[in-house]
C-alpha cells in the first residue's frame, strides 16, 4: 500500500524498477524532515570534545556540553531518518536491512543492493546525469537535487564525485538562456559546488520576480 507525504505518493520500495524513483521520493521526504544532510553525510556527525593545549578545566566542560547536545541533536535527527526511510521499505527490506542503524548506512545497504554493480554502474549513472536538462519553467532546487541524487548513487558505488564534474554537468544542463550567467562565474565558484548552487538558486529566484 502507498504511502502519501506532503502530497507525495510513494509505494513502499519492494523491486529493483522501483528504486530509481523510489530514491528521488526518499530524498523528497528527508529533505521536508530536514534530515536530508545527516542522511547523506553533507552534514557529518560532530566530533565529542578534546582539550585544547591550555585551556582550563571550567572551559573545557562548558563546551563539552555544547558540543554534546549538538551530537544528541544529531542523532536525535539520524534516528528521524531512519525511522523515515524504514516507513517506506516493504516489511522484507525493513527485515533485510535491519542491522543498518544509521541512515546512511541504511540508503548505502538499500543502494548496494539495487543498484548494477561493476563497472557499468557508475557509466549508467553519470549517462542520466548528462541526460538531466533544465528548463525555465523548472524548479532549479528541484533541479540541482535531482543531480546530487545522482551524485549521492555515484558516491554509494564507491565513485565520488568531485565537485568539479559536478558543477560542469550542472552548468551544461541549463539552456541558453543562462549563458550570460554561466560566462560570468569566476574560477572559484567553478569549482566550488556550494558557492555555485546558491549562486544559481540566487539567480533563479530573481528570475522568478
Amino acid at each position: 500500500m502507498s504511502t502519501t507525504f506532503d502530497k507525495i505518493t510513494i509505494e513502499p520500495l519492494d523491486s529493483k524498477e522501483q528504486y530509481p524513483g523510489w530514491l528521488i521520493k526518499i530524498h523528497d521526504v528527508l529533505d521536508k524532515l530536514q534530515v536530508l544532510d545527516i542522511a547523506t553525510r553533507d552534514e557529518k556527525q560532530p566530533d565529542p570534545a578534546t582539550k585544547n593545549h591550555g585551556e582550563t578545566a571550567e572551559s573545557f566542560e562548558t563546551r563539552s556540553k555544547e558540543v554534546g547536545t549538538t551530537i544528541l541533536e544529531w542523532d536525535r535527527k539520524d534516528r528521524k531518518a531512519v525511522r523515515a526511510i524504514r516507513f517506506h521499505l516493504s516489511n522484507e527490506l525493513v527485515k533485510h536491512f535491519s542491522s543498518a542503524v544509521r541512515s546512511y548506512d541504511l540508503l548505502h545497504d538499500i543502494a548496494t543492493y539495487y543498484q548494477p554493480h561493476g563497472a557499468l554502474g557508475p557509466v549508467m549513472v553519470k549517462r542520466n546525469m548528462s541526460q538531466l536538462r533544465f528548463s525555465d519553467s523548472d524548479d532549479m532546487q528541484k533541479h540541482i537535487d535531482k543531480l546530487r541524487t545522482y551524485a549521492f548513487d555515484l558516491l554509494s558505488l564507491g565513485h565520488e564525485l568531485p565537485d568539479e564534474e559536478f558543477n560542469s554537468t550542472l552548468l551544461l544542463s541549463l539552456p541558453e538562456s543562462w549563458d550570460s550567467v554561466v560566462s560570468t562565474l569566476e574560477d572559484s565558484i567553478l569549482s566550488n559546488q556550494s558557492k555555485l548552487v546558491s549562486r544559481l538558486l540566487s539567480e533563479a529566484e530573481r528570475r522568478a520576480h
